[in-house]
């Protein structure tokens, strides 16, 4: 066994360094770490691969948990074992809210990973995808380029990009690449970070290189306890928004904002103990340079929005007016300390700091 190896290796006095490939299993415990780190491991390899359980079971792994895995990090750490964390994105199967899950482990994990490796799902010769690939749902077999797609419209070559990106653009400063982000168009943030990939980016800069994604879960708690996908917005239909008498609506989800003060407050939401922790924004504007918009959040025993409870953000230039820039916040790097751990009830959001025109696509708390 792993134990008996290493027991071998610190009774023989041998001075080795070693590493490895391993499974965060409950059997990999803080005892066997700190002695396999005795025994002179000093890094270790964990294909946890997704943040959801339900897609490990796609992929008929049942050796670990996403539970298991979070332990496991912690203890490595604890141990002085450095680790890399495997992550695969866009299983056949995989959803909408499976990838937010995978989003939430690695955010709720991120203190504990050192390196963060992220693939888009490839399909390989001899498989069992390969041989039957209709049992899991993918239309027209498999080619050489890998850009199969599902029937159902849920998982392409373009939504397993996406993906991608927006794993590589919010945990930068730990992704060890070994691919090149998909650059379309121009993208100065990410351009930025692939001039230093070690750079940390404020979330709040970040311009997801993906078109909508449609968010087609809105359950106010996910089955396993973990964060809430909750939709205040959804596929520009407003969701009992109020608004200042600063905002006009002058059409199908298209509004103006007639003085330099507008802002619009969500519907209070109930939400868990420190939840949520990701807004992610779709909107538009008319201009042609950077628009700062803002945030403010409340929470309970709080009657009132403060600037000391808020965040500004850039909208990047609408080049594109065909489509919706999305900005992902990580709003609890904002909170006070002790505030953290409270739930957010409710949202208020200044569109414009200026006189004109912008629609919203998507507001979402995860």
């Amino acid at each position: 066994t792993l134990d008996e190896f290493a027991d071998l290796i610190i009774e023989s006095g041998l001075n080795v360094r070693f590493g490895g490939m391993a499974v965060a299993s409950e059997n990999m415990t803080l005892p066997l770490l700190k002695k396999l780190k005795k025994a002179g491991c000093n890094e270790l390899s964990f294909g946890v691969e997704t943040g959801s359980q339900d897609v490990l079971n796609m992929m008929n792994k049942h050796l670990h948990t996403p539970q298991s895995a979070s332990r496991v990090l912690k203890d490595s750490k604890e141990a002085g074992i450095e680790n890399t964390v495997f992550i695969i994105v866009g299983f056949p199967g995989e959803k909408e809210r499976h990838f937010y899950e995978t989003l939430h482990f690695v955010r709720e994990n991120f203190e504990n990973i050192d390196r963060l490796m992220v693939n888009r799902q490839l399909i390989l010769e001899g498989s069992r995808i390969f041989k039957k690939p209709a049992n899991y749902g993918i239309a027209e077999g498999v080619d050489s380029n890998n850009s199969f797609f599902t029937v159902d419209g849920l998982n392409d070559s373009k939504i397993r990009q996406e993906r991608w990106n927006t794993l590589y653009l919010l945990f930068v400063e730990k992704m060890t690449l070994i691919e090149t982000p998909s650059i379309t168009g121009e993208n100065p943030v990410l351009r930025l970070a692939l001039e230093n990939k070690n750079l940390k980016l404020k979330v709040e800069q970040i311009k997801g290189l993906q078109e909508e994604i449609k968010v087609r879960n809105s359950a106010s708690k996910n089955r396993d306890g973990s964060a809430p996908i909750l939709s205040l917005w959804k596929n520009g239909i407003n969701k009992m928004w109020k608004f200042n008498n600063q905002i006009n609506q002058v059409g199908v989800n298209e509004y103006v904002a007639t003085n330099r003060d507008p802002f619009m407050i969500a519907p209070q939401i109930d939400a868990a103990p420190g939840q949520p922790k990701f807004i992610k924004l779709s909107l538009k504007h008319e201009f042609e340079q950077p628009v700062s918009s803002q945030v403010f959040w409340r929470v309970p025993g709080q009657n009132s929005f403060t600037e000391q409870r808020s965040v500004r953000f850039s909208v990047p230039a609408s080049d594109n007016h065909e489509g919706f820039e999305t900005v992902y916040i990580d709003i609890r790097k904002y909170m006070d300390e002790a505030l953290k751990g409270e739930p957010i009830i409710q949202l208020r959001l200044d569109p414009l700091e200026q006189s004109g025109k912008f629609m919203i696509n998507d507001i979402v708390l995860f």
